[in-house]
């Protein structure tokens, strides 16, 4: 109800648990029945570069490589069924989940990367080329430090707080208000001007006061109007199927 009042009509729910975190999907605010409100399954898979200190990965390196082992078993599997149904002969171990990645490997369905600094948006760029897939990113308030490929779908929680692991937010609160204030409003900005497949959301779930409010200090820096618009509602709903 809350949602509906505020002027929104469907969401887009996304796992919350784990790295590989399963398919998102979009929901329809209006009706509660099932067979109704859910408009678009399996958008995208959720993909977290979340590692852990006391197990397997604890590195984001050890999660490209899982990455890169999982592709290669996805296709091994799809390849050794293939060859089973010709020559049946020892039944291969059941892997229902090596069939649900397929097509995202494969590049017939994409990704969904929440990425927390520039060291996993470097991650991304690998991926990218490595496993040639072209994911969507949820992107964080560095994102403009590195380019990223030209026909990408970002996805920019809108906050100007530079993340704890910025050089001003190291630097003291001083530096930090001051960032805060002017550069990365102004660094956003210009982000927004030369990428054109942005979708805006708000800075933290729910928080939609300080996404307007951040919405009208992009206008003051010279986005226009309509780049706004397109970004909250062509743009997300072209994603989204």
């Amino acid at each position: 109800k809350k949602l509906i009042s505020s002027g929104f009509a469907y969401i887009h729910v996304v796992p919350d648990m784990g790295i590989i975190r399963g398919t998102t999907g979009v929901v329809s605010l209006i009706s509660d029945k099932p067979a109704e409100s859910i408009l678009v399954p399996e958008r995208y898979m959720t993909l977290v570069f979340k590692t852990y200190s006391s197990a397997y990965p604890s590195t984001v390196s050890s999660i490209l490589a899982e990455l890169f082992q999982l592709k290669e078993d996805t296709f091994y599997y799809r390849k050794m069924r293939k060859r089973y149904s010709f020559h049946p002969s020892k039944r291969l171990d059941y892997r229902p989940e090596l069939d649900v990645l397929y097509p995202y490997f494969k590049n017939k369905k994409q990704f969904l990367i929440t990425i927390k600094n520039i060291i996993q948006q470097r991650m991304v760029e690998l991926l990218s080329k490595e496993l040639k897939v072209n994911p969507v990113i949820v992107a964080h308030p560095d994102v403009w430090r590195r380019s990223i490929y030209p026909n990408m779908n970002v996805i920019l929680p809108l906050r100007f707080k530079p993340p704890i692991t910025s050089k001003f937010s190291l630097m003291g609160d001083k530096y930090k208000k001051k960032a805060e204030k002017e550069i990365y409003p102004e660094k956003l900005a210009e982000f927004f001007k030369t990428n054109k497949h942005i979708s805006l959301t708000a800075p933290d779930v729910g928080d939609y006061k300080t996404l307007f409010k951040n919405i009208r200090i992009l206008l003051k820096k010279g986005v226009s109007e309509a780049e706004i618009i397109k970004s909250l509602t062509a743009t997300p709903a072209k994603m989204l199927n």
